[in-house]
């Protein structure tokens, strides 16, 4: 399905916790044997899940988008403000 990410649909605590359980070492390496990833315990919400999972991320990454001209806005604004007091202040001084 189009838009979701291995992260939302893999349970990476269950896998990875999987994978040290049954890996074989050899050394400083870890080995896993096939059986392992094909006994993996993949997690894959129902299609509904998923697409709600996916529409609820589009609508954070909206959302932090807007956050992010909100302050760039606000900063601008200050700017403005701080130019604005610091030009008066400067021409009661002359």
């Amino acid at each position: 399905m189009r838009g979701i990410t291995p992260d939302q649909t893999i349970d990476w605590t269950t896998c990875t916790r999987h994978f040290e359980q049954n890996a074989q070492r050899s050394t400083q390496l870890r080995n896993i044997a096939r059986t392992v990833l094909e006994t993996a315990p993949l997690v894959i919400p129902p299609l509904t899940q998923q697409k709600t999972i996916v529409a609820l991320d589009h609508a954070m990454q909206r959302e932090q988008h807007l956050f992010e001209r909100i302050i760039t806005q606000n900063r601008q604004t200050m700017t403005a403000i701080a130019d604005g007091l610091a030009s008066a202040h400067t021409s009661r001084i002359h």
